[in-house]
């Protein structure tokens, strides 16, 4: 109901998301499952906090994939959630009617 959280958290998200995302494709790619699992998990969390609940669950299924030494299966998921993210981002900034809360507070 607080419009301006609610672009905190977007803002967070869209900020924070490439480098989450970068984090869980390394992991993957040098084959590290714990650390894998983990970018997943934050990644996961990131997705719920934002309300994007395709991508929590395509995170969700990634980090239990990851955590059991699925590797293979996990990095078969990467494709899937880049396109749900290509799609955060491009439908994201239309989700509130109300304009970005600029530096100093006022919109």
């Amino acid at each position: 109901d607080d419009p301006e959280l609610a672009i905190d958290v977007l803002n967070a998200f869209f900020s924070e998301c490439p480098q989450m995302t970068a984090a869980l494709e390394h992991a993957l790619h040098q084959q590290q499952s714990a650390a894998a699992a983990a970018a997943a998990h934050s990644l996961k969390g990131a997705a719920a906090n934002a309300g994007a609940a395709q991508l929590r669950v395509t995170a969700a299924q990634i980090e239990r994939l990851a955590a059991a030494g699925r590797l293979q299966d996990a990095a078969a998921m990467l494709g899937l959630m880049s396109a749900q993210i290509e799609e955060l981002f491009r439908v994201g900034p239309r989700v509130f009617d109300v304009e970005p809360v600029q530096a100093g507070g006022s919109a």
